[in-house]
């Protein structure tokens, strides 16, 4: 072993990727992105290793974002309290997204940073503080001077906004992330849903053992399907119809779902009339739309309601459009030709044997809800979920309602391997008619039952001309365990006319002719 020169630094590889490894599965779970914070970890060393893991890294100067850009690649992101203007210039050449610490360095700064193609946001102070013990270190303290306070916020530097970010954390776990993302809502929830991104910071101790997963991710999910903040539409781009459909689906972006309404119909409310007529012409009798994006914010949000009924039917009428799955079953994609990311918010598509779709909903009088379909052996099960106190309890609730159906029910096809004779035709063109039959196809059943299906045909002794196509023959009856499961009309399959005079006359000839 050569010999090592103190001092030195020394990290264990193997807990380096441990800990990466998790990160990485939340990331993938959630749909977040997970940044490296180079004023905590700058060893640019193990970079190459890190950023097979991470999607960037947060820089808080000019040195930082180089490093950033030139070690680590991803995306760049800065953050400092005060910018030096013969650094700015610099920073424009290698960062990728910038958020500024007040209204005032946001208007300095940042149209500049836009028409540079950057990604612009402000970073704010929701009031809150979670800290324990060191004050010193807390963001939101009184009289702190980092992050912009609803009251000092500035409206009209809305347009140049792409997001907002909070740091209010310091090694603390996902509870207090909970209570800090309740106040961010209540403070800045009017501007949540016109921003692109939301960054929560830094200070989560989330390599911790018994650090709470589950309740990080769903604080994620939360907010990416009621503000919709993972795709926005900037006023006057264009999306194609395919990666605004993608966008709805795989990551629950109402302002997509709005923009195609008004694509569709020339309103929202022209199209929610149209949802609300398909909705009657399916039966969904305790279903009424107010908007098309489901949130239940609204004035009228109390008559924006629906059943898990209803959603199933909804879910089953969808599923008869194959094109769909190409959808639902997208587990991480793009848009914008590759700068925007997607992950799907239904997380068994990944963790679940079979998943077809479908989607995910969340609401705070909703709670978290679910309609999942997955297909096994060619059965297809929808199963819906609603009103679940975290997202987990939705993904979990669902895998036990599709597992129970899986085991216990079984297809069968009641005419599979069954022959149907021919029903004569008396006085027509042709002595026999095909059967058919009418709406058959397989029928759900307890597999405990599966082996005592039977079927008794029904069939007239016989039919006078004409016989119309469809025209009923008789039944078929579908038994199983002495229930009845299904009749099922038999039909014939042709046309046949009747004879005419000629014809009776031609068959009399032939008849004599053949006695003589």
């Amino acid at each position: 072993m050569a010999e090592l020169r103190t001092p030195y630094f020394l990290v264990d590889e193997e807990r380096l990727v441990h800990n990466l490894e998790i990160l990485k599965d939340v990331a993938e779970r959630s749909g977040a992105r997970i940044l490296l914070a180079q004023k905590a970890f700058s060893m640019y060393s193990t970079y190459p290793i890190i950023r097979e893991y991470l999607a960037g890294t947060t820089a808080s100067g000019l040195y930082e974002a180089k490093l950033g850009h030139d070690y680590f690649g991803g995306e760049t992101h800065v953050f400092s309290p005060a910018y030096r203007e013969q650094e700015f210039c610099e920073l424009l050449k290698v960062a990728d997204d910038f958020v500024f610490n007040s209204p005032t360095q946001l208007n300095k700064y940042g149209q500049r940073a836009k028409d540079a193609g950057k990604s612009v946001g402000l970073r704010v102070n929701p009031e809150c503080s979670t800290q324990e013990g060191h004050a010193i270190y807390d963001p939101c303290a009184p009289g702190s001077r980092l992050g912009t306070t609803l009251a000092n916020f500035d409206e009209s530097l809305l347009p140049l906004l792409d997001g907002l970010h909070f740091h209010t954390l310091c090694e603390q776990d996902a509870d207090a992330l909970a209570v800090t993302l309740a106040a961010v809502e209540k403070k800045f929830a009017d501007l949540l849903p016109r921003m692109k991104w939301l960054n929560f910071g830094g200070g989560h101790h989330i390599t911790r053992p018994g650090y709470a997963l589950p309740t990080l991710e769903a604080c994620i999910t939360r907010m990416q399907e009621k503000y919709g903040v993972q795709v926005y539409l900037e006023p006057g781009e264009e999306m194609s119809m395919d990666e605004m459909l993608k966008s709805v689906v795989v990551s629950s972006a109402n302002d997509c779902a709005t923009a195609l309404a008004e694509h569709v119909a020339g309103s929202e409310s022209a199209f929610v009339g149209m949802m609300n007529q398909r909705a009657q012409e399916l039966g969904l009798l305790d279903t009424n739309f107010v908007n098309c994006t489901g949130l239940d914010d609204g004035p009228d949000a109390n008559e924006h309601l629906t059943t898990a009924r209803d959603i199933a039917i909804m879910s089953r009428e969808l599923l008869k459009h194959e094109k769909i799955k190409e959808y639902t079953t997208i587990w991480m994609d793009t848009v914008r030709n590759g700068e925007f990311g997607l992950s799907n918010t239904n997380k068994l598509v990944r963790f679940y044997d079979g998943t077809t779709g479908l989607k995910t909903g969340y609401t705070s009088g909703a709670g978290y809800c679910l309609s999942a379909s997955a297909e096994r052996g060619g059965m297809e099960l929808i199963a819906v979920v609603m009103h679940c106190k975290t997202s987990p309890d939705r993904f979990e609730s669902a895998k036990a309602l599709l597992n129970y159906g899986f085991a216990n029910y079984a297809l069968v096809d009641p005419m599979e391997n069954l022959t149907i004779e021919p029903v004569p035709v008396v006085l027509g063109r042709q002595e026999l008619v095909q059967v058919q039959a009418q709406g058959a196809g397989t029928i759900l059943i307890d597999k405990a039952l599966a082996g005592s299906v039977t079927c008794a045909v029904e069939l007239d002794e016989s039919v006078t001309a004409p016989v119309s196509k469809g025209q009923q023959l008789g039944t078929l009856r579908v038994e199983a365990g002495g229930r009845l499961l299904r009749e099922i009309a038999l039909a014939a399959a042709q046309e046949v006319p009747a004879l005419g005079f000629p014809d009776i006359w031609r068959m009399m000839l032939e008849r004599v002719c053949m006695a003589g």
